[in-house]
């Protein structure tokens, strides 16, 4: 009988039941989860018991319990140590809210069959109409793109939301732990780059709910405090120039705060 490649998912939940997540319900009703051709890896990092064990209730669904959060690259890499036949596979990292589509997995295939990638990215869009990924890598800094037009092989970045990977990619790697959330994806991409990994983006589009829009000002403030252990990460072991970049980081994203709520604590973080 053919082989046919599997879609490992690996689903993060954050403080909500799986019944919940519009990307569960997306998944578990498409042709592919129908047809057995995917599998889903539920990660919970909850900080409180939302009675998502129970959602282990299919031999196609797994559930991990990492209990707390504890951050987003121990909670991919934990997935991954679950997931025991990546080879020929591709790992599709999703959050909670995605919609995904049989289009997003049949424009996925064939871009796996076609192009001969290590890593395929969807075009997202945030609720702002504006594109989020794929994205411009530069030697210090990621930075949107107006339109697909600005995107080249040597300078395409994205974000986590939908990417796919070869499973082959991770029987040497695993993602940075000492980055909890913000810049996993970036890190993850320079490192593929470093490898020569090819990386494409695929013409199906996804659309994803940026929080940084949305936050208020103590929700934001919360965010940069663990943001800014990330972006030192970062930045950290690159030499001079990127330590400057780092400081340039810092100010301009506290700068950005300052904007949004006026308020001037945010200068004494």
């Amino acid at each position: 009988m053919e082989y046919k490649m599997r879609f490992k998912c690996i689903l993060v939940l954050y403080n909500i039941n799986y019944n919940q997540s519009e990307t569960f319900n997306d998944l578990v009703n498409t042709e592919y989860f129908h047809n057995n051709r995917i599998d889903i890896i539920v990660v919970d990092n909850s900080t409180a018991d939302y009675q998502n064990s129970t959602v282990e209730n299919n031999e196609s669904i797994h559930y991990i319990s990492m209990d707390g959060n504890v951050g987003l690259s121990k909670a991919y890499n934990q997935a991954l140590n679950h997931i025991t036949d990546k080879k020929g596979n591709l790992i599709v990292l999703l959050d909670d809210d995605t919609q995904i589509t049989n289009q997003y997995f049949q424009e996925i295939e064939k871009a796996y069959i076609n192009q001969n990638a290590d890593i395929y990215l969807p075009v997202i869009y945030d609720q702002e109409g504006s594109l989020l990924s794929p994205s411009i890598m530069k030697k210090y800094r990621c930075l949107r793109a107006e339109n697909l037009d600005e995107i080249s092989d040597k300078n395409i970045c994205g974000i986590n939301t939908g990417m796919a990977i070869k499973g082959d990619i991770f029987s040497h790697y695993r993602y940075n732990e000492n980055l909890f959330l913000d810049f996993v994806d970036h890190n993850f991409i320079r490192d593929m780059k470093e490898q020569k990994r090819k990386i494409v983006y695929v013409n199906t589009k996804l659309e994803q709910n940026f929080s940084l829009l949305e936050d208020d000002y103590e929700s934001s403030l919360k965010r940069f405090k663990i943001a800014k252990k990330d972006i030192y990460e970062y930045y950290n072991h690159r030499g001079l120039i990127s330590k400057c970049v780092y400081y340039y980081t810092i100010i301009r994203r506290k700068m950005k705060n300052y904007r949004q709520f006026k308020k001037i604590g945010i200068f004494f973080e």
